[in-house]
């Protein structure tokens, strides 16, 4: 029988208290505590931001509230700890608690893949060499490009959400990610990743930065306390969470929480037909500060480097899972949030050096295999060849795009400055074509041991109460007389 961690209810200072234990929050890596653990959560939002907020068409903010402007990429280095720090001082002031979070798709059924475009502002570097921002939405939420002469706007596409220049992070997370957080309580798991060109911002949305907090933090914070509340009313017995980060270098996909582990397998499950890494570590955390401690421990050992357009670009996709499994009695659900930042497709212009352009030739390889795989499921054609196995990227996103399938959303971040508008352009409409994917979310569920013996047992009492009642049938018509035939009469 599996043991697991028992979900309480907390106070309102537990989820600072917890942060001491950021050196990886990995004591319950691969085993239960010995006794009942406390999944300490501040119930309050990160920055004060509405966490299931609507998405804010044509760059406004939600809520009227005024965002944070956007900030440069913080470096890697100062990352971990000034999110958690801040993190926990953001819970200090204790702003009102989020609004409830947004119902879920039910299990099952084919949903279109939910895409939503961000346009960040024109950056100090592209002003300075004399960049125009010939991309733009308009108050309706179209994208469209701009006339450099006229100014005239030209609406050319329109997709499931758009935020312009001035909407903060926690607008994008309540339009793509939040309804993710109740169906993978329920065992139906969800995908999100960020596309788009090299310092369009991808970063920045799915991590943030102290007083905009990203995808990736909002998901945590949202998760711990949805489980506070399930424990609160009953609902749940207890819950594992369990967090793994990996990145894809060069093809190499490598494990971040272990640097030992390189160059991992990708293997498909026979049983469940999931594709799982062979060799990856997870570590148990109990709260969302270790969770957010150990997304920072593996943040600072992504591969970065400066380029033509960004100081502290990407070279690798990081992908973060927080794997959740929930019991309420005897029966266990399980799924899987996957969080994806991947690197920004690029020219070679972009980069300095030989090296930088092999890894440059590496991430587009690996982002035209994702756009050859989007363009496949688009068109819907049964029988059709799709090359998830050309790239270790597509490959861990098979299970999220077809099979047993996930939840998924995509947030392309894009630029209006002129000289990568053709790179802008590209990004856009692999938008379009995500739009027409359709996945069919199931839900994962399994028994313990214990579960499955009464369930066994109920179909043996059932199964004794059918035969018995074909025995009294029986019984009854073996008792009633033989009828008799025509003619038999006496005479």
């Amino acid at each position: 029988m599996l043991s697991f961690v028992q979900v309480h209810g907390l106070a309102s200072g537990d989820g600072g208290g917890s942060s001491g234990g950021g050196g990886g929050g990995g004591s319950m890596r691969g085993s239960a505590a010995s006794t009942p653990r406390r999944l300490g959560l501040p119930p309050t939002p990160l920055g004060g931001g509405a966490a299931g907020g609507g998405a804010s068409r044509g760059g406004g903010a939600a809520g009227g509230a005024t965002p944070p402007p956007y900030p440069p990429a913080l470096s890697r280095e100062g990352s971990a700890s000034g999110l958690l720090s801040a993190y926990a001082a953001a819970h200090a002031a204790a702003p009102p608690p989020p609004p409830p979070l947004p119902p879920h798709p039910r299990s099952g059924r084919s949903s279109h893949t939910n895409v939503a475009v961000r346009l960040r502002p024109l950056s100090e570097r592209e002003r300075a060499r004399g960049d125009r921002a010939v991309w733009s939405i308009d108050g309706a939420g179209n994208v469209g490009s701009v006339d450099a002469r006229s100014g005239r706007f030209t609406p050319k596409y329109h997709y499931d959400a758009t935020f312009g220049p001035e909407c903060c992070n926690a607008d994008v997370y309540g339009s793509v990610a939040a309804h993710l957080i109740a169906p993978a309580l329920d065992g139906v798991s969800g995908t999100i990743f960020a596309y788009g060109v090299t310092s369009s911002g991808k970063t920045h949305t799915m991590s943030g930065c102290p007083g905009d907090w990203g995808v990736v933090p909002c998901v945590v914070r949202d998760l711990f306390q949805a489980l506070g509340e399930l424990q609160a009313s009953g609902a749940v017995t207890g819950a594992i969470v369990k967090i793994s980060m990996m990145e894809i270098y060069n093809e190499a996909l490598n494990d971040l929480l272990d640097l030992r582990r390189t160059n991992l397998k990708v293997l498909e499950d026979r049983k469940s037909g999931l594709v799982v890494v062979e060799g990856l570590s997870e570590d148990g955390v109990a709260s969302a500060a270790q969770a957010l401690a150990v997304v920072g421990r593996g943040e600072r050992q992504r591969k970065v480097a400066a380029t033509s357009f960004n100081e502290d670009s990407s070279r690798s996709h990081t992908i973060c899972r927080l794997n959740v499994e929930i019991h309420r009695g005897g029966a266990v659900t399980s799924s899987v949030l996957s969080l994806v930042d991947l690197a920004g497709s690029e020219s070679a212009k972009a980069t300095s050096t030989a090296g930088r352009r092999m890894e440059g030739s590496f991430i587009n390889k690996s982002l035209l295999t994702l756009s050859t795989v989007i363009n496949r499921l688009s068109q819907g054609r049964r029988g059709e060849h799709v090359p998830f196995r050309d790239s270790k990227l597509t490959r861990l996103l098979q299970s999220s795009m077809s099979g047993p399938g996930a939840l998924l959303s995509i947030v392309c971040t894009i630029t209006p400055a002129s000289a990568q508008s053709d790179e802008t352009a590209n990004t856009l409409k692999f938008a379009t074509r995500a739009k027409l994917v359709a996945v069919t979310a199931s839900r994962n569920k399994t028994l313990d041991d214990a579960a499955i013996v009464r369930r066994l047992r109920a179909e043996i009492t059932d199964l004794k109460r059918q035969v018995a009642l074909l025995m009294e049938n029986e019984n009854e018509k073996a008792a009633l007389p033989e009828p008799r035939s025509p003619g038999s009469g006496e005479s």
